[in-house]
């Protein structure tokens, strides 16, 4: 019996560790996204940070402090969104491939 939970013990360790790499790839993804047609891009990692922003020249010339406000809510909102979907994607990709593993060990 003891020799059964240090088994499951030393299994549950390893998935735990498979499961953080798993998160770090996904930390690495990158996406970018727009607003206001271009005039602002920004691009975010897959811990939501905030890796580039770029703002037109042109915005800055307008002298519109609130309208560079917007837009770059707005691209950052949009990155955030896309990054949600890829990050929904691919977690469960390679959950899939996680549980695989799991369930292959458990039938050998």
């Amino acid at each position: 019996m003891e020799n059964n939970l240090k088994d499951f013990l030393s299994e549950m360790q390893s998935y735990a560790s498979e499961l953080s790499k798993v998160k770090q790839e996904l930390d690495k993804i990158s996406i970018s996204a727009s607003s206001g047609g271009g005039m602002v891009e920004v691009q975010i990692n897959g811990a939501h940070l905030v890796t580039n922003l770029t703002i037109s020249d042109y915005l800055f010339e307008m002298q519109d402090k609130k309208m560079i406000e917007d837009l770059v809510i707005g691209a950052v909102n949009n990155a955030n969104k896309k990054l949600e979907e890829e990050l929904a994607k691919q977690s469960q990709s390679k959950l899939d491939s996680v549980m695989k593993d799991i369930f292959k060990n458990k039938q050998a």
